[in-house]
């Protein structure tokens, strides 16, 4: 099996997670819907976080890790809503909320930690701009004895 290095820049979100379960939940399947909840948390002095809730319903299509099938509510403190189109399958990584009392509150089981659209890239031997393609957000690695491949992903490439 090659080791595959990937170097992606990814933009971070502060979340203080509500689970305390530590068993995370892996599903591939359909975001039907990701709207925002009438529920509103302070945030913290002097700091930026995402304060609002999102409810998500997630139609199940597989289980890649723990137990869960169907649909199924799960929830995410969030900046905004998020574009989900419903005949992609994304990958959701969950985990349970154990308090009770916050399950009522937010009328789900399960938190979103991450969720990920499906993301096609295409890759060159070459550097991207010797061959003619300009990119922001060039993605690179190097499989394991092999030479440096470079990347672009699809919607830049229709642009």
């Amino acid at each position: 099996m090659k080791l595959i290095k990937v170097s992606l820049l990814f933009s971070c979100l502060v979340v203080s997670s509500v689970a305390t379960g530590t068993e995370r939940i892996i599903v591939a399947g359909y975001g039907l819907e990701n709207l925002q909840m009438d529920i509103q948390d302070e945030c913290p002095k002097d700091t930026i976080c995402p304060n609002l809730w999102f409810r998500y319903v997630i139609n199940v299509k597989k289980a890649i890790k723990g137990n869960a099938e169907g649909q199924l509510i799960a929830v995410r403190k969030q900046h905004g809503e998020l574009e989900m189109d419903r005949g992609e399958v994304s990958i959701f990584i969950l985990s349970k909320i154990d308090d009770s009392n916050l399950q009522k509150k937010l009328n789900a089981e399960f938190y979103v930690e991450e969720y990920s659209k499906p993301k096609t890239v295409y890759c060159f031997n070459s550097e991207l701009e010797h061959i003619g393609l300009v990119t922001e957000d060039e993605i690179t690695y190097t499989p394991s004895g092999m030479w440096k491949t470079h990347c672009i992903k699809e919607d830049e490439l229709s642009n």
